[in-house]
């Protein structure tokens, strides 16, 4: 999981990017974002947006837009793939990297042993 958040945050305007599951946890965070200290912060989106998602008022992804940046999340499966943006990065973009890195997400967790 980690060489795919590693991919995912060579896009433009990607800070970092955290993949959550159950109780597993990957992340891939820059400093701009502070690094490991910003996991519970992608852990609580995900809780929210899972809980969206259970209501029906969500589909599959989500982005919130601050000042300072953008929080974009994707669910995958039983997972939630979180990024952090910079507020002028292309969202589009991120988006279309998140719907590749789902997809390679899905494969390998259809793989036993390959997570």
């Amino acid at each position: 999981m980690n060489e795919l958040l590693y991919v995912l945050n060579k896009t433009p305007g990607v800070l970092g990017s955290v993949w959550l599951e159950g109780g597993r946890v990957a992340f891939d965070m820059g400093e701009a974002v502070g690094g490991a200290e910003a996991v519970p912060l992608a852990e609580r989106a995900a809780e929210a947006c899972r809980a969206w998602i259970a209501d029906g008022r969500l589909l599959e992804t989500a982005t919130f837009s601050a000042e300072r940046g953008r929080l974009l999340l994707r669910a995958v499966g039983d997972g939630m793939l979180v990024v952090f943006a910079e507020s002028d990065a292309g969202a589009g973009l991120i988006k279309v990297r998140m719907r590749e890195m789902a997809e390679k997400m899905r494969v390998l967790d259809a793989v036993p042993g390959a997570a």
